[in-house]
């Protein structure tokens, strides 16, 4: 994953996981969401390194990554976009052009890699076999290991 605005957008469609499977409504209602971690609910067996995610959305300031995330959050749910972002799931690499490039071949794989362009930014795939299309662990798609 491209730091920065790739990051940025990865970081939000995971936030609404549980929101998008109709488990709560927003996701500080999930304690197990790094939701609550980011927005300083809690304190305590903490897993988040706030400043360490900050630096890699290129932003020093915590306070503007909570501002930023209850803005995406709630405009997400406002709007009801709630799909599943398959890109998230399936592809080995997300970013600039240059970034999928520079991660291509480091991928060790027997599989044809495929570059992809998507309205939010570049992709680097694996050939993927559908989910019970085949059956046998040969068939099953890296992605999805």
């Amino acid at each position: 994953m491209e730091e920065g605005p790739y990051l940025w957008r990865c970081l939000v469609y995971i936030e609404m996981n549980m929101v998008r499977c109709g488990v709560v409504k927003h996701p500080r209602e999930w304690e197990w969401v790094g939701y609550r971690e980011i927005m300083g609910a809690r304190k305590r067996y903490r897993l988040v390194d706030v400043d360490r995610l900050c630096w890699r959305l290129q932003t020093g300031d915590v306070n503007e990554v909570r501002k930023n995330l209850e803005q995406s959050v709630a405009e997400r749910i406002a709007q009801d976009r709630m799909t599943r972002e398959p890109w998230w799931t399936q592809a080995l690499a997300v970013g600039s052009r240059e970034f999928v490039g520079a991660v291509e071949p480091r991928i060790q794989t027997r599989r044809e890699l495929e570059v992809e362009e998507t309205e939010t930014g570049w992709l680097l795939k694996d050939e993927c076999i559908p989910y019970k299309a085949r059956t046998g662990p040969e068939n099953a798609c890296k992605a999805m290991d």
